[in-house]
């Protein structure tokens, strides 16, 4: 409660504009002109510090009719998540709830691209009904290329309710020519902020509460050049002195010189306690009583000379010493910056090196104490104690991880010197979870390598062995050592503190996930089900992770009614959970897990649905299941019958691989090319893309993923047909059903036996085939698996009715044949996208419309050879004499092709050829023809 507190207050202090100081003097002729410049994108307040920007425009504010809001920034806002989600909650204070997506995506575990941030963004800004004023103060502190990006690119497409105003000392790294071109900002610069002679005599007079000649007035802006900020300081010199008729110091020199005599006679005047106080309080960008107790009186119970916080900040008041107010409340301030400038050149000059740090250390402890983390670090350092702020980051991470905020923590990280954190094993653990919650594993490995040494024997038990063994646990699970798995979660689990919420529930999950493919999946559902049962309905943080523990067992051991419904309960529960950035990020999950379940069970229309809903938000959960169901997707609408909407969802999913600039992802998004390509009949792409595949197999890849590259070569391989492609694939299936079957990864050992049923039968092995082909379909009908039955083409029918033939069990066998004569009905030429009718995205076309061939098993390019010399009348013996291949070649070509169109002679295979259009003149019009351009 105490770190949401603190954040929370330091937001309201950065949306409090500036309060109007007591002797301001109203500008009508600048009011006019930001009245004038709010119906453009942008107004762009521009000059050095002193002129008075901030309190300008807050003043303009104060009179506007439109609604408001206020963004201060700092040098910590150089970072692109973070200063969105100030904008968020900055535009939110004048529309609450407008922005849920964009909420949503700033919840990644990486942000997605500028471009989907700023479409959904914009977007959500056009939704706002109320048109409102947005202010971005000392936008000059932000130097960071992406967030200035991010601006420029909400003003290359500017939102209707929005106007921007930029405030700061130097001109922003904005497209400023191109706006003046279109005439969409308006400019107050240093020239229209200057104060002329008639201004100063009236801020002088107002100050000074006395007359002041128009000469003197006049001489004083000559010396400022009209800088509000030296009159200020003049006025005060004045009142200092009691020159208060108007007699005014000789004072010669530039604007600069200026300045610093002005600010010593103000600060000469000061009583030497304020001067102190005065001192100690330059180190801070926010400050407070309490905070500056601490740092002026850091023992408690301490006078100085009858002076305490409270008075201080009193008589700044009352001296309008530049203090301006960061809250209503009158609890948090700031000096003016040029004011904190000059008390900061006066620090330097007066304490000592190791006072100043002494300070800094102090101001760190109090920070801390309040929960302000940030802060406590940024001090920590400045006192040059890089030591200490390790320490923070250790003592804290675990509270921000607990929360989601992990990007916080990496900031922190960034902020450390690489040479302390190298030798200490808490802050590189504190890495560690971050590579963790990205699924850096390589990464993650080289730092668990570091910290080993780190860990003497007596630290055993300590929480950073514990912390230690969870991460080791997590790299034994992934590298399908789950035995050594399981033993090192369940050790994690009895010794991890409550207090590590989100590496307990992480370690209960891979804890049971090894249990299952460790054969103990009934006692860890079991277990899973009994702590449901016992656990505190409030607790729906652990539910929802107990709950989907459970749903991907089901989708690993393929039992999909089960699934379907934990992924539901899952989704309910969201809604429940007093954490709201989980909801899209565990409906993302669930409808991705339920989507996977309809469409191994070929039911395509609620595959379609819960896939779609998955995909709706692909940046804001892991991006691997993202690929996946964008992948199961473009696989659905094939199915389907819809090559249009498949070749769509395919390259969003091709652009969103290549946006992750991650090569496992880009790997996926080429395979499911491939695989598409395949039952659109584009053969000689997948086939090349199959024959040049070298990614090595491990556990991950086969997980329980829609989309497996090392699968989707083997089924192109058993399209090519040809010997060394025949034998490539059951090698690379044979190795995939030995890690399938050893981790009890039921969801995939169906897909690659049923490949190794084709590829057996195209081997000429039909027994072994029709083995095989039995025990899968046991294995196949208690979860109701049809799809990669279904996608298998006409041999695989052919197959099961062969099957029936044996005395097994028919219903599952009829349940798929069923599947196949719906699906052949579903699938006609007539269903198909009119949208490619005139596109050179058909692969193998006739004279009128696309050929159906997502369900006929497409024809290889030797068998396409071999099918033009039948149609020319060629032997088995001349045929193999002009393709340099043997006559058994030849009838094994001959046989798949026979089964392939479903016919049983020659005649009719050049009869159905040409029903097809395949033929064309009288030759066999080959798919390499019409691929796309």
């Amino acid at each position: 409660m105490k770190e949401r507190a603190a954040m929370s207050h330091l937001l309201r202090t950065k949306l409090r504009s500036p309060q109007m100081p007591d002797d301001y003097v109203y500008r009508p002729h600048l009011i006019e002109r930001l009245d004038q410049g709010r119906e453009l994108p942008l107004t762009l307040v521009s000059a050095p510090a002193g002129y008075g920007k901030s309190t300008l425009v807050s003043c303009w504010l104060k009179s506007c009719d439109r609604p408001s809001a206020w963004l201060s920034l700092d040098e910590s806002d150089n970072d692109l998540r973070l200063f969105l989600a100030y904008f968020l909650f900055a535009a939110e204070s004048v529309s609450p709830n407008a922005f849920p997506k964009t909420n949503e995506l700033l919840g990644a575990a990486a942000l997605p691209p500028l471009h989907v941030l700023v479409g959904s963004l914009v977007n959500e800004l056009d939704q706002v009904e109320q048109d409102f004023i947005l202010v971005l103060d000392d936008f000059h502190r932000i130097r960071e290329r992406s967030v200035n990006d991010l601006i420029a690119e909400l003003l290359r497409h500017p939102p209707r309710p929005l106007h921007l105003v930029v405030v700061g000392r130097t001109d922003p790294f904005l497209p400023l020519s191109s706006l003046r071109a279109r005439s969409q900002v308006a400019e107050i610069r240093i020239r229209d902020l200057r104060f002329t002679e008639k201004e100063t005599a009236a801020y002088l007079r107002q100050t000074l509460e006395g007359p002041i000649a128009d000469a003197d007035a006049a001489q004083v802006a000559k010396w400022t050049e009209g800088w509000i900020t030296g009159l200020r300081l003049a006025a005060l010199s004045m009142l200092h002195r009691g020159e208060s008729s108007g007699t005014l110091p000789e004072v010669h020199g530039s604007v600069q010189y200026v300045k610093e005599y002005l600010f010593n006679e103000v600060l000469a005047n000061q009583p030497p306690v304020i001067r102190e106080y005065l001192l100690h309080a330059a180190i801070l960008d926010r400050f407070c009583a309490p905070l500056c107790d601490a740092l002026s009186r850091p023992h408690a119970g301490t006078e100085k000379e009858g002076i305490d916080c409270w008075r201080f900040i009193a008589h700044l008041k009352k001296e309008n010493l530049f203090l301006i107010k960061l809250d209503a409340e009158e609890y948090w301030f700031r000096f003016h910056h040029l004011f904190q400038q000059l008390l900061q050149n006066q620090v330097k000059r007066h304490l000592t090196p190791e006072e100043i740090a002494a300070l800094h250390s102090r101001a760190s402890n109090w920070f801390e104490g309040k929960g302000l983390v940030d802060e406590a670090i940024h001090h920590a350092l400045a006192a040059g104690d890089a030591a200490d702020a390790v320490d923070i980051v250790e003592r804290h991470y675990h509270e921000e991880l607990n929360q989601h905020r992990w990007y916080v923590l990496d900031q922190w990280l960034k902020k450390l010197p690489p040479e302390i954190t190298r030798q200490r094993p808490g802050v590189l653990l504190a890495g560690a979870s971050i590579a963790f919650y990205r699924w850096q594993f390589p990464r993650l490995a080289t730092i668990l390598d570091q910290v080993e040494p780190l860990l003497t024997d007596e630290t055993d038990t300590s929480d950073l062995r514990v912390e230690l063994n969870f991460y080791r646990a997590v790299l034994h699970f992934w590298e399908s050592n789950t035995e050594q798995s399981e033993r090192g979660f369940e050790m994690v689990m009895k010794r991890m503190g409550e207090e590590k919420q989100k590496l307990l529930g992480k370690a209960e999950l891979h804890f049971n996930l090894s249990r299952y493919m460790n054969g103990n999946g009934a006692s860890a559902i079991k277990s899973l089900n009994d702590q449901l049962l016992q656990s505190d309905s409030s607790d729906t943080v652990v539910a929802v992770m107990q709950v989907a523990t459970l749903s991907f067992i089901f989708l690993l051991s393929g039992d999909l009614f089960p699934l379907r419904l934990e992924t539901r309960r899952l989704r309910e529960l969201a809604k429940q959970s007093s954490a709201a950035y989980s909801i899209p990020y565990v409906n993302s999950w669930s409808y991705y897990m339920e989507g996977a379940a309809y469409l191994h069970r070929l039911e395509l229309d609620a595959a379609s649905q819960h896939l779609s809903a998955a995909c709706e938000h692909p940046y804001i959960y892991d991006a691997r299941p993202a690929v996946d169901a964008l992948a199961g997707l473009a696989l659905t609408h094939q199915l389907m019958g819809r090559p249009g909407a498949a070749h769509e969802t395919l390259q969003r999913l091709i652009q969103f691989a290549y946006e992750g600039n991650d090569p496992v992802l880009v790997h996926v998004a080429h395979a499911c090319e491939a695989r598409i390509g395949l039952l659109q009949g584009n053969c000689t792409p997948a086939i090349r893309w199959a024959k040049t595949e070298t990614e090595p197999l491990d556990l991950y890849a086969l997980f329980f993923w829609l989309e497996v590259p090392q699968i989707t070569r083997a089924r192109v391989l058993i399209a090519d047909s040809s010997t060394a492609s025949l034998g490539t694939a059951s090698e690379l299936l044979q190795e995939m059903q030995e890690l399938s079957e050893a981790r009890r990864l039921t969801c995939q050992t169906i897909e690659i036996a049923v490949l190794q049923c084709l590829a057996l039968e195209k081997q000429g092995r039909s027994d072994e085939a029709m083995d095989v082909l039995e025990q899968i379909v046991a294995l196949a009908a208690p979860g109701g698996w049809i799809r990669p039955f279904v996608e298998a083409g006409p041999i695989m029918a052919e197959l099961l009715k062969k099957l029936l033939k044996r005395k097994v069990p028919e219903d599952h066998i009829n349940a798929i044949l069923d599947a196949f004569r719906a699906y052949e009905q579903s699938v006609t030429p007539d269903t198909f996208d009119d949208d490619l009718l005139h596109s050179d995205q058909r692969i193998i076309t006739s004279p009128h419309r696309p050929i159906p061939q997502s369900l006929i098993e497409p024809l290889s390019l030797r068998e396409i050879e071999v099918l033009e010399l039948l149609v020319k009348r060629n032997y088995n013996k001349e045929i193999a004499e002009k393709l340099n291949i043997s006559t058994e070649t030849v009838k094994t070509h001959v046989r798949h092709l026979y089964q392939k169109l479903s016919v049983n002679n020659r005649r009719a295979a050049i009869a159905k050829a040409g029903d097809l259009g395949f033929l064309a003149d009288g030759s066999v019009k080959s798919d390499t023809s019409s691929q796309p351009r």
